[in-house]
């Protein structure tokens, strides 16, 4: 029997594309910009993943992904945001109160 890793190209989209796969997304501020740039490589490679999942930044661009918005529309929206959309200083857990932000989000999903 033929080695089956042998007849692979040794390129990521090739072995992505011999099966479903799961696209995990990190953490990473407001990166979202640069998880929706992959996932719009991936999609316009026609690779879609099964799976996703996601932290922080990673988890808002997954749950996009998961509620059926395309990488092009996600885009849009990331792009369309001004600091002054979502930016609500406060007092408390975290640096801004979120409600701007959850608004947004709402909005969208």
């Amino acid at each position: 029997m033929a080695n089956p890793r042998a007849a692979r190209s040794g390129h990521l989209r090739d072995w992505l594309g011999e099966g479903p796969f799961t696209l995990a997304l990190s953490s990473s501020f407001f990166g979202f910009y640069a998880h929706c740039g992959i996932a719009a490589a991936l999609f316009e490679a026609g690779l879609v993943p099964a799976k996703v999942s996601g932290a922080s930044a990673g988890a808002l661009v997954a749950g996009a992904l998961a509620s059926g918005l395309s990488p092009s529309e996600m885009a849009d929206i990331c792009f369309a945001l001004a600091r002054q959309d979502f930016w609500d200083p406060g007092l408390g857990f975290g640096y801004l109160k979120g409600k701007k932000f959850s608004a947004i989000l709402g909005k969208h999903f």
